[in-house]
């Protein structure tokens, strides 16, 4: 299974957390949702790994927000959950 197949059977089960401090920040700030994050996955254009980190593989998400917005969602699997960290929005 893909990783991003992986993501998504996450998401449906349930099994995923935002993170407190840097995505729930930068929400507001661009007025997205939770939602909006789901929806990039379900969109998503592209997805790159990113290693080197001593926490482990990360992912960059590319897809569109519900409204249909752009965006890279940052996130990596932990435990038994994908975590989303954080977000960038093209300018």
């Amino acid at each position: 299974m893909n990783v991003l197949n992986r993501i998504k059977l996450k998401i449906s089960r349930g099994k995923y957390e935002f993170s407190r401090h840097s995505l729930f920040d930068k929400l507001p700030i661009y007025d997205f949702t939770t939602d909006d994050i789901l929806n990039v996955v379900y969109t998503c254009k592209s997805i790159i790994k990113q290693t080197g980190d001593a926490r482990g593989a990360r992912y960059v998400i590319v897809g569109n927000t519900l409204d249909n917005t752009e965006i890279e969602v940052i996130c990596r699997f932990i435990e038994n959950k994908i975590l989303f960290i954080t977000i960038y929005k093209y300018e």
